[in-house]
């Protein structure tokens, strides 16, 4: 039981920000760092769906009768990943209102459209890059510096894909993205590793959220062909599964892990 409670507050006094934080895997691991006792800051592009998230992290956490009780903190803002000027708005934001950010999660991400790379048009590239690539390096490079400036020894979680590991058919561009994230990952743990800075990824295969439902439709209907939904295991993966992972990486118990990129598929790329 002790080790429990313990387990409990291992994010007490930490700032968590997350990007695209509103449902799925951010959402879920804004609940797993709220019930470890952390003061969380939320990101995405649409204000009904923060606010949302939010009374459904008050709601939960006060049902779970967590021994932080009413200790949460949660607060938002609204971001156009890709762009600039708002990802860098999010990140002073968060330093406004917290004074510091000590664990930054890039789980930002798009893919409008499933199609193969000899068919993908520039704009649809440009926004899958943009979402998923840019806007989570401007993130990481802002929350850096300030780490580097104020001496905070920080910890960023990319969420990437088994996409980025293999061949993904109809999902190119998507997987292009992911496989930067993993490059951008390894770089910058090596680079910020003098400065007590730890930078790993999480590899999620198909994980039941809104935004894999056509896969996990098909997966569960047994129809399609996509790699992807090739499961050893046999079942798809929840988002409580890679928020846990995340929150493992993110602590004290993971302090010699860096450049990391931990596959959460359930074996399908084994």
């Amino acid at each position: 039981m002790e080790d429990s409670k313990l387990c409990t507050y291992e994010f007490r006094d930490k700032v968590i920000m997350i990007t695209a934080a509103s449902r799925g895997i951010g959402l879920a691991t804004a609940k797993r760092f709220c019930k470890g006792g952390g003061k969380v800051f939320l990101t995405s592009r649409k204000e009904d769906n923060l606010k949302s998230a939010v009374e459904y992290l008050k709601a939960e956490l006060e049902k779970e009768h967590l021994a932080l009780g009413k200790d949460y903190d949660v607060h938002y803002d609204v971001s156009h990943s890709g762009i600039p000027a708002d990802v860098k708005k999010s990140v002073e934001k968060c330093w406004e209102i917290y004074g510091k950010i000590d664990i930054l999660v890039n789980n930002a991400a798009t893919n409008p459209a499933m199609t193969p790379l000899h068919q993908t048009s520039d704009e649809l590239w440009e926004k899958v890059l943009s979402v998923g690539l840019t806007g989570n390096f401007i993130a990481s490079r802002e929350v850096s510096n300030l780490m580097i400036k104020h001496n905070i020894k920080g910890c960023i979680i990319n969420v990437a894909s088994t996409a980025g590991l293999r061949a993904s058919p109809m999902l190119g561009a998507y997987a292009a993205v992911k496989a930067a994230l993993i490059s951008i990952t390894k770089t910058m743990a090596v680079e910020l590793a003098g400065f007590g800075i730890r930078v790993n990824a999480v590899a999620p295969g198909l994980i039941r959220t809104k935004f894999s439902k056509v896969l996990v439709d098909m997966f569960e209907d047994k129809t399609g062909e996509n790699p992807l939904l090739n499961i050893p295991i046999g079942r798809v993966g929840e988002p409580e599964e890679v928020a846990e992972v995340i929150a493992f990486l993110s602590s004290e118990k993971a302090s010699y892990i860096t450049g990391s990129v931990i596959v959460i598929d359930g074996g399908s790329t084994a």
